[in-house]
């Protein structure tokens, strides 16, 4: 496979999946929430729970947490080290994706999905408040669209994090330097967004 082949697809990957994830999961919560319900901080941070529960438990399940110790992320043969980012994604998550309930099983899978349920019940509950008539699916619609945008964004970018800090090795402290200069040398009113 050639280099540019493997570019192309790892910046498609990197920029152009979360850029269409988040404009397809946007647009449809924006045509499903003809209320306005999620223009609401707290219906919106509701539903941004729920998403990046569901992030962290799959991470912590699928035993991708056990792959980020500074020995496993620089590790020359360890799981980062495929220049390929889908590869990575593919092989990270392809056994625990196919496990019942998506692998959140023990405790800590039934405390995530029992919080999971309160917190969609509680935006179901302002939907049914909102619409007081079976159009209330449509807010219940728009919350699942970002929690599954959530879920989904965690999980991807929690993986090229890692991956990008692997394939950068010590020149990501350089990255860091620069970037915590950037932010103390900017006016307080004006803050860049990272």
């Amino acid at each position: 496979m050639s280099w540019s082949y493997v570019l192309a697809e790892n910046l498609l990957l990197c920029v152009a999946f979360p850029a269409l994830l988040h404009a397809g999961m946007f647009g449809l919560a924006r045509t499903l929430d003809d209320r306005q319900m999620f223009s609401i901080p707290a219906c919106h941070y509701v539903a941004a729970a729920c998403g990046l529960m569901l992030a962290g438990g799959i991470i912590l399940q699928s035993g991708l947490w056990e792959n980020i110790g500074f020995a496993e992320i620089w590790r020359l043969d360890g799981p980062w080290h495929e220049t390929r980012i889908l590869a990575v994604i593919d092989a990270q998550l392809t056994s625990f994706a196919f496990e019942p309930r998506f692998g959140l099983t023990g405790v800590v899978g039934d405390v995530l999905l029992a919080l999971v349920a309160v917190l969609t019940a509680i935006n179901g509950t302002i939907a049914w408040l909102g619409w007081r008539s079976p159009g209330a699916l449509r807010g219940l619609g728009a919350h699942l669209a970002f929690v599954v945008y959530y879920a989904v964004g965690g999980i991807v970018l929690f993986l090229v994090a890692f991956w990008v800090i692997h394939w950068l090795n010590f020149w990501i402290f350089l990255v860091a330097l620069i970037i915590i200069e950037l932010r103390r040398r900017e006016d307080r009113q004006v803050r860049l967004s990272f």
